[in-house]
């Protein structure tokens, strides 16, 4: 019994985030990220987490996922990304901190296809290529194309789950990971994948401005059941898989450009 409850208290800590990849008036995340980074004072900030998770407690987060969405609904729970496609990815921007997951809404209305983009800071990189970001839908597979695309699949999400059960749910728009923290996880090879599978998780009461720009009204009742990843370097059906790793959530520690 304590180690349940142990487990259910773990779930309850932060991990990730991300951004919007464009201007949007209703969040005021240039004013937000500067305030992150004066208090921190430290410029890593929109990619360093430093958060890990146990093993039971990604299990706990994916089966909430299946829980809501069950196999009959017809969604798929992980989506992965090949090692030669993210070393094409990064070699477009050499010196970038890490990257950008979006959440796309691509061949399904609710469930999200993953877009993955370089970043420097809070920002995203596209260099001189017009087809700088790398997608992957359960349909289409993986495939490059261009920020035009991404504001259109990531906008279609954003105004799903901006609307979506917003007294049980906070949005989560994108999550931050610095290439340090997936080199952890990636081992080297052509011929592993990187895989992200999705996860429901609880907010702790200290997480909440992490996931949101302005503070709560007194009479507005604000979600705190998240998207999250498990990130996994091999198969998530490999049972020797031992490290799980998050990063920082979007909108808060994004700019939108």
């Amino acid at each position: 019994m304590k180690n349940l409850l142990y487990l259910s208290i773990l779930s309850l800590i932060a991990i990730v985030s991300c951004d919007n990849p464009k201007n949007v008036e209703k969040v005021k995340t240039t004013k937000t990220i500067n305030a992150i980074l004066s208090a921190q004072e430290n410029a890593d900030a929109c990619t360093d987490s430093g958060y890990q998770i146990y093993l039971q407690t990604a299990i706990m987060w994916e089966g909430s996922w299946r829980t809501k969405f069950t196999p009959e609904s017809g969604t798929r729970q992980s989506l992965n990304f090949s090692q030669q496609n993210i070393a094409s990815l990064k070699s477009l921007i050499p010196d970038s901190d890490g990257i950008r997951l979006y959440y796309c809404l691509i061949s399904s209305n609710e469930t999200p296809s993953l877009a993955m983009v370089n970043i420097k800071g809070c920002d995203n990189q596209y260099g001189a290529n017009n087809d700088a970001i790398l997608f992957s839908d359960p349909i289409k597979g993986q495939y490059f194309e261009s920020s035009d695309t991404l504001i259109k699949y990531s906008t279609k999400w954003e105004v799903y789950i901006d609307n979506f059960n917003p007294g049980v749910h906070s949005p989560v728009y994108a999550y931050n990971y610095s290439w340090e923290e997936l080199a952890n996880t990636i081992t080297p090879t052509d011929t592993t994948e990187f895989f992200v599978t999705y996860g429901l998780r609880a907010l702790s009461a200290d997480e909440y401005d992490e996931y949101h720009d302005e503070p709560a009204k007194d009479d507005q009742i604000m979600g705190s059941i998240v998207y999250c990843n498990i990130i996994y370097g091999d198969d998530p059906n490999n049972s020797n898989q031992q490290y799980f790793n998050f990063a920082r959530p979007c909108p808060i520690y994004c700019n939108p450009n």
